[in-house]
């Protein structure tokens, strides 16, 4: 190594100072062409000391802990990837050293250094280092690195790369080496799981299961061919362990029910998974490399003490049969039809009992009719069960006497029926949705066609006992796409379904909402022809009062009923009205209230009183879409005959009998009316702004907490209007909502935004009854609500005063704050994003920000204010430089992603006054900031004015 200059020496030992200066002179050395040269002085100066190595450190939060990174790494990395690119065998010996004596060296209480990003490091090394510098000895550090408290990331890097840096050497000895690193990569810990039973242990990899089963299936074929003893024999004790528990010794294919890959095979189950597919892949490579072998390694596996080695075994005779088919009648013996042997044996004879000789095949009838059971009373049914399954595997593959007695076993009823999947002894499935339907939709298309529809529908019944055949449900939604693909086929048969079963009823009126709801569909469909016949079809339905007194029963598939039939009529009533440019003719109008009136007196009312989620509640019951009808359909009424005489006071006095019947039952009952009234209350002053002041006090009333709480919840819904504050104002319902603790979180939340609107109106004051008592009360949470609404209209236009009222109640609450005994952090703080409202800094500014700039870090608002300051900073220099020391009193950052600090600390430094105090805030947020110490000095020899 060349020798070092004395300002590189100096730079060297500068790096030993502190974790900044060590990160910042890594930094610079890798940029260099000659890194390598400074390791020795690295050395000596003691930068690789394994005390240097971070140990673990507790967080903020209790129990938790922050895993520093050691930034000396970087370097060893580099210098480990010179060495290989450049086979340089004493350099990399020099990388090697460090790692054994940082991995070797306990911490000062005992233990090693649990640092996850260090093992991960030294991992990557592993494969970047030129394989003969890695000895055996080096490779079995790494059990060390799995160990410790947190998770390993050694995993990820055995995965991705370190082994098959060994794997794909040419030398016979980093094969070996590749092997050892399997070796450890599958290691197995037993671990307690008291839900499976009192006593039970389960294995888990040492490895993450996702890393160590992309190590195995990315590497096992590799290692069939290079390795294929040393890999399977690894991997066949691995597999005896893990299925060393007496359950899986006894029934192994409850943790695998097949050894191919499979969907029936548990994802969930990770080691026991991943060792068994090692094995099986390793085996089979290796059987293709050198099949003599790789032969003799498998054929005693057929008679392992282990029953998942033996299904192991006979998996590897199915499926490289050619290589086995010397052995197939010293296989066929009685233990091959054991039970846990059950999938493989049954695949492998069913896939190649074609190929068997006659001999061959007679052993295998022969073995199965000497299968027995155990006694019982039933011993003679499970015998012929068992003899009926295995002899179906062989079924028409030119056994006439297994053909033979395989009918007559199937003829005898007292056997019942036969799995669809026998060769499992336990087989799951799932399915969602609702099931299959009956019938396609081309099907019920051509039963529109002729004639025969409600006749099919009517006469379909679900088989019972069974969990995947069709559905009601299914063939209602199928009808509802029959009618949308083509609706002119169905529309002609409205009146017919007055005949079909009430679920029907529901699919058909499903399928025309849906043509309607989706844009592009709708247009396939003339619907002035429509209309009418709909609502002749809803007319014919709902009024006869049997339709409201027939019961509603739910079967299981959560077929509809009649319930779902009225808020679907109210939907599609609500969408012919809505819009004046698709709405129906105003010929319909009057038909369609006739209905809607209907709705109202009899859909069920069976909402409660829910405040904090009333309009949720409203908009998906029954009678609320009753009430969101009627109020389309009387905007829609109104709105038609103001076109035509300039006036809707007729049209409305039809109406209002309705809305006063609905307004009248709103005494802890109705709470569908209240919500939603509520909400379109700016619609009603429309309809009659008489009739909505007579009844605010109604829709919502004082005295009836239930309804008031749920017509405030529906009011969040509404936009803000100074008309409706003040009849809030004026009714006292303002004033009552803000003393109510079960107001919902949002029906109150936007209620204090109107007061912040009405504020800047000019129809609130600071000193007001709202303000006063908001302050007088301490609703800190009230405030930063009003807060965030204020900052909330920044982006808009405002008015001159808007501003200065914004900056009044930000003074406001900082007078406020400063009278209490604990400062208000997190309103403090919400107050912080107001300095984008700032466009100088005179003597009020400037208490205004000193006062929140120790709080903005604390609920995150801290980008903002830096926006701010960062904005200021030219020409306010001193005043910026004290709010942002104030600020790092508490903010500790861990990026500055947008350069703001570093523009506020440039600016600061410029300035002569401040020039200090931006070295000092530097210095202060080194250990926080990457490249803060490059800054510094950056700042340190800034020109100052």
């Amino acid at each position: 190594m060349a020798k070092l200059s004395a300002s590189q020496q100096a730079f060297v030992r500068r790096m030993a100072e502190g974790e900044e200066f060590e990160r910042h002179g890594v930094d610079l050395l890798v940029q260099r062409n000659d890194f390598e040269q400074f390791f020795d002085a690295l050395a000596e100066t003691g930068l690789f000391n394994p005390t240097r190595n971070p140990q673990p450190l507790p967080a903020d939060t209790v129990g938790y802990f922050r895993i520093p990174y050691w930034h000396i790494l970087d370097y060893l990395k580099a210098v480990a990837k010179r060495s290989g690119d450049e086979s340089d065998l004493v350099l990399a010996e020099k990388v090697m050293e460090v790692i054994r004596t940082v991995s070797r060296t306990p911490a000062t209480d005992g233990t090693f250094a649990d640092n996850y990003h260090t093992t991960r490091v030294f991992a990557e090394i592993l494969s970047l280092v030129p394989t003969r510098a890695v000895t055996m000895n080096d490779i079995d550090l790494v059990p060390l690195w799995f160990g410790g408290r947190f998770p390993s990331m050694v995993g990820s890097t055995l995965a991705g790369g370190l082994l098959r840096h060994f794997v794909d050497s040419a030398d016979p000895d980093d094969w070996q080496k590749a092997c050892r690193l399997l070796h450890h990569a599958t290691a197995i810990q037993w671990k307690d799981e008291k839900e499976l039973g009192e006593g039970r242990r389960a294995p888990h990899g040492v490895v993450e299961d996702y890393w160590l089963k992309k190590l195995v299936n990315e590497h096992a074929s590799a290692f069939g061919s290079i390795a294929g003893n040393a890999a399977a024999t690894i991997l066949l004790d691995r597999v005896r362990e893990a299925y060393s528990e007496d359950l899986d010794e006894r029934a192994s294919w409850l943790s695998r029910p097949a050894i191919e890959d499979h969907q029936q095979n548990h994802s969930c189950d990770g080691i026991v998974n991943i060792v068994v597919e090692g094995l099986r892949d390793v085996l089979l490579s290796w059987t293709e490399k050198d099949s003599p072998t790789a032969k003799a390694f498998i054929v005693p596996l057929l008679n392992d003490k282990a029953q998942i080695v033996r299904r192991i075994a006979i998996h590897l005779v199915d499926e490289k049969f050619a290589v086995f088919r010397d052995i197939v009648l010293v296989l066929l013996s009685p233990s091959l039809f054991e039970p846990g042997h059950l999938h493989e044996t049954y695949r492998f004879l069913k896939s190649h009992f074609g190929e068997f000789t006659p001999e061959e095949k007679k052993a295998t009838f022969d073995a199965i009719c000497a299968l027995t059971v155990e006694g019982g009373d039933d011993a003679n049914v499970r015998l012929r069960r068992l003899q009926r399954l295995w002899l179906s595997a062989i079924e028409g593959k030119g056994s006439t006497e297994a053909g033979k007695r395989l009918t007559d076993l199937r003829a005898d009823k007292a056997l019942g029926g036969m799995s669809s999947h026998p060769d499992f002894h336990t087989y799951m499935e799932s399915h969602w949705g609702f099931g299959d339907s009956p019938y396609t939709v081309q099907q019920l298309q051509a039963f529109a066609d002729d004639g025969s529809l409600i006749d099919a529908l009517n006469a379909f019944t679900p088989m019972t006992n069974s969990w995947n055949g069709p559905t009601k449900r299914a063939l209602v939604d199928a009808l509802a796409e029959a009618v949308v693909a083509s609706p002119e086929r169905f529309l002609p048969l409205l009146p017919k379904f007055s005949e079909a079963k009430r679920e029907y009823q529901c699919g058909v009126i499903s399928g025309f909402k849906k043509l309607w709801d989706v844009g592009e569909e709708r247009m396939k469909l003339n619907w002035d022809d429509a209309w009418p016949k709909l609502l002749n079809f809803f007319f014919a339905l709902i009024t006869p009062f049997a339709f409201w007194e027939e019961a509603a029963t739910e079967d299981e598939d959560l077929s509809p009923n009649r319930n779902w039939i009225p808020p679907l009529i109210s939907g599609l009533l609500e969408d012919g009205t809505r819009d004046d440019k698709t709405a129906f003719h105003p010929d319909l109008l009057q038909q369609a209230w006739t209905l809607v009136v209907i709705l109202l007196q009899r859909s069920s009312a069976d909402m409660g009183p829910d405040p904090k989620d009333s309009m949720n509640r409203a908009i998906n019951s029954s009678k609320g879409r009753a009430v969101e009808a009627m109020i389309n359909c009387a905007l829609r009424i109104c709105r038609v005959e103001h076109e035509a005489t300039g006036t809707h006071e007729k049209a409305w006095l039809t109406l209002q009998p309705a809305f006063d019947a609905e307004v009248a039952q709103c005494k802890n009952a109705n709470y569908e009316f209240s919500t939603i009234a509520a909400s379109n209350i700016s619609q009603l002053r429309y309809l009659s702004a008489e009739w909505t002041k007579n009844n605010f006090s109604a829709i919502f009333p004082l005295e009836i907490p239930a309804n008031c709480l749920c017509a405030l919840g529906g009011l969040s819904y509404s936009p803000a209007t100074a008309v409706v504050y003040a009849d809030l104002v004026e009714f006292g319902v303002l004033d009552w909502a803000l003393r109510q603790d079960k107001t919902g979180e949002h029906a109150r939340a936007t209620l204090l935004q109107r007061i912040g609107l009405a504020y800047l109106w000019g129809h609130e004051q600071l000193d007001g009854l709202r303000f006063t008592y908001l302050f007088d009360e301490r609703r800190a949470d009230d405030l930063i609500i009003i807060a965030s609404y204020l900052f909330s209209v920044s982006r808009q236009e405002l008015e001159g005063n808007h501003v200065e009222k914004i900056l009044a109640f930000w003074e406001r609450c900082v007078a406020w704050a400063r009278s209490l005994d604990v400062a208000p952090t997190k309103l403090l703080s919400a107050l912080g994003p107001f300095s984008c409202y700032l466009s100088s800094v005179g003597e009020r500014e400037h208490g205004l920000l000193v006062a929140v700039a120790p709080h903005v870090a604390i609920y995150h608002n801290a980008d903002r204010f830096l926006e701010a300051l960062e904005r200021l900073a030219l020409g306010n220099e001193k005043v910026v430089s004290e709010v942002f020391g104030q600020m790092l009193t508490t903010y500790k950052p861990s990026f500055d992603i947008e350069g703001r600090i570093k523009s506020i600390l440039t600016t600061l430094a410029q300035c002569r006054a401040t020039h200090v105090h931006a070295l000092k805030y530097a210095d202060q947020l080194m250990p926080h900031l990457p490249n803060m110490l490059k800054l510094y000095e950056e700042l340190s020899n800034a020109p100052q004015s």
